[in-house]
């Protein structure tokens, strides 16, 4: 199934790229697709098909540019009970700016839900969800990497002395 989510995050692109590279070096992006492919799962549970997650592995290609836009090649994958990987999500992550504070994440791609026994045939609009929940996690995750901008305590003390009336003359 094709899946293209995308967020916009209140930070600018560089500080974006930086902690989401540094993630990159530190783990592959490994814990992000782990949460992001047990978002999936657990969609697949609500709907009453059984079955556990089992280990997760990642494969990322090194981030390139393509114009001023960052990009991360992944493919994310399960261990099945058979020799197969199962689920599959084959995409991009892009890294772009919005504005000047602004960074705009897309990930597209394919996903490919998890094959489940012929006795629980998964619905169309399940896998849907399925491919919808694990792109959101994903992006969810990636977004949880990078710190929320907060006034700083110099920012706040300047506010508030500014909201002072002046001093009256003497």
């Amino acid at each position: 199934m094709f899946v293209r989510e995308e967020t916009l995050l209140s930070a600018p692109v560089t500080l974006v790229q930086q902690r989401v590279l540094a993630q990159l070096d530190d783990d592959g992006l490994h814990a992000v697709a782990a949460v992001a492919l047990d978002g999936g799962q657990r969609t697949l549970q609500e709907a009453g098909h059984t079955g556990g997650c089992a280990p997760v592995t990642v494969h990322t290609l090194a981030a390139y540019l393509r114009g001023v836009v960052t990009v991360i090649p992944i493919r994310c994958y399960t261990h099945g009970a058979l020799t197969e990987h199962q689920p599959t999500l084959d995409a991009n992550l892009e890294l772009n700016a919005a504005t000047l504070t602004t960074t705009r994440i897309v990930l597209t791609g394919i996903y490919r839900p998890p094959r489940l026994p012929l006795a629980q045939p998964a619905e169309w609009s399940v896998q849907h969800r399925v491919a919808g929940r694990t792109a959101e996690r994903f992006l969810a995750q990636i977004a949880g990497l990078i710190p929320t901008p907060g006034p700083t305590p110099t920012d706040s003390a300047h506010k508030r002395a500014s909201r002072r009336p002046p001093l009256a003359a003497r």
